[in-house]
């Protein structure tokens, strides 16, 4: 990812350098903003946004959790997003929108503070990601009662912080996290897919941010054929799973050798998770015209 090119606030145009915020922004002190991760790839037709327009939705639906009203519509971001696309030339990049209480009050409740909007569009190369070993977390996911499920919450992400710390001081690339129930959450920025006997499994834990990555790639799996299902997923049971893999915007899927002591498979690529990774590429690409609904031009 490349740290450059201009920055959209509040209807502004920044350089990159000058995208700067109050020390004394609420979102700052209590973690009161909300943020969706995109991908826009170089695609057959030119450069396209994958599912921007649910994206926006969450962010939107994410807003209204915190109670902020927000001064631009949807279509306006959305808009934004392919304007700033094309002023920082980007072809495969990641953009992030950040909607967020700004300067105004130090109190916990951000009475008559006005929320803000950020737009970070950046060039992101699109890899195939290394093997991944996880641990098995000691922290837990937050509670469901904690929050509005499905809502994409910046202050939550301390959670995962602290779970992403523990398993790299420990010498394992990630972490897997478990719900409050003991059950198979998700990683710390990542949704989680075990295959078992040819089937596709992700957890139905009400702990999760259920992606959109994730939603995509069930219902690949099932145009493929395979029998895809939402169910609580014990640790035993991924730990002795054939395959395993992690999936979320930026990273798309990633396979998963190792849990704790356990070795998944062959400790390499699964062949499920290796078709499901080729068919994503073809869709985002637009090779697949069956999906070219996921995709929005700049």
């Amino acid at each position: 990812m490349e740290l450059r090119g201009k920055i959209w606030i509040d209807g502004k145009i920044f350089d990159f350098d000058d995208g700067k915020i109050h020390i004394l922004a609420h979102a700052l002190h209590y973690g009161t903003a909300c943020f969706e991760g995109i991908h826009s790839y170089e695609a057959k037709k030119g450069v396209g946004i994958f599912r921007l327009k649910e994206h926006i939705s969450r962010l939107y639906e994410s807003a209204k959790v915190l109670g902020m009203q927000l001064r631009y519509s949807q279509g306006e971001i959305k808009k934004t997003i392919k304007k700033l696309i094309k002023i920082n030339k980007i072809k495969d990049g990641y953009i992030r929108p950040l909607a967020f209480y700004g300067f105004g009050s130090l109190d916990v409740y951000p009475k008559n503070i006005k929320p803000s909007i950020a737009i970070i569009a950046l060039p992101c190369s699109s890899e195939i990601k290394k093997p991944m070993r996880l641990m098995t977390s000691s922290y837990k996911r937050i509670n469901p009662d904690a929050s509005k499920f499905g809502a994409k919450i910046s202050g939550f992400y301390a959670n995962s912080v602290m779970a992403m710390r523990e398993a790299r001081q420990k010498g394992y690339d990630e972490a897997l996290m478990l719900d409050s129930s003991g059950f198979v959450a998700e990683g710390p920025s990542h949704n989680v897919f075990m295959v078992k006997n040819g089937r596709i499994i992700t957890s139905d834990s009400k702990s999760i941010l259920p992606g959109i990555t994730r939603l995509s790639l069930m219902e690949l799996g099932r145009d493929l054929g395979y029998n895809v299902s939402e169910q609580k997923i014990y640790l035993d049971e991924i730990k002795t799973a054939d395959e395993v893999f992690y999936c979320g915007t930026l990273s798309e899927t990633i396979p998963i050798v190792q849990i704790d002591n356990a070795k998944i498979g062959n400790a390499k690529i699964g062949k499920i998770t290796g078709i499901l990774r080729k068919e994503f590429q073809k869709i985002v690409r637009g090779e697949n015209k069956k999906y070219k609904k996921w995709l929005e031009y700049v």
